[in-house]
């Protein structure tokens, strides 16, 4: 993965295990020099991946906010809250492949998995699922996902 053009970057993603089923979002902070300094992982319990990707606020939603369209009415709040507060604070949203997103994927998985809410302030905090991604983003080595 490539590590943020800018200071630092927030990677989003969300999982679902079953759709519907246990699902949950992960989210960290990561600056220039592909340091994490900041992560979390949360379960939001039964739900479709949807659910998951809007709580997440994560790559399904992109184009979606791009365009102005929600694309499923129960995450219409989520979405609209979404949007505006990324209007105001002038974010710029990239969609990035799951290859570039790495520790953010493990952190939703691990909230899936363990039915887990957890913060982790630190590399070192980091669970060990999501130690690997975020090494192998620090070292910015490519990923390959074959299909």
């Amino acid at each position: 993965a490539l590590p943020p053009r800018v200071d630092f970057c927030l990677n989003v993603d969300g999982a679902c295990k079953g759709n519907p089923g246990v699902c949950g979002g992960g989210r960290c902070i990561i600056s220039a020099n592909g340091e994490v300094h900041l992560a979390f992982a949360f379960c939001y319990e039964y739900g479709n991946s949807m659910l998951a990707e809007v709580h997440a606020l994560c790559d399904a939603l992109v184009q979606s906010i791009i365009s102005g369209v929600c694309p499923l009415w129960q995450s219409s709040w989520w979405w609209r809250v979404a949007r505006s507060f990324l209007g105001k604070a002038g974010a710029q949203i990239v969609h990035v492949y799951r290859e570039s997103n790495w520790v953010a994927d493990a952190l939703a998985k691990h909230a899936c998995e363990g039915g887990v809410n957890m913060v982790f302030h630190s590399f070192n905090s980091l669970s060990s699922a999501c130690k690997g991604p975020a090494i192998l983003d620090k070292t910015g080595l490519p990923s390959i996902r074959l299909v």
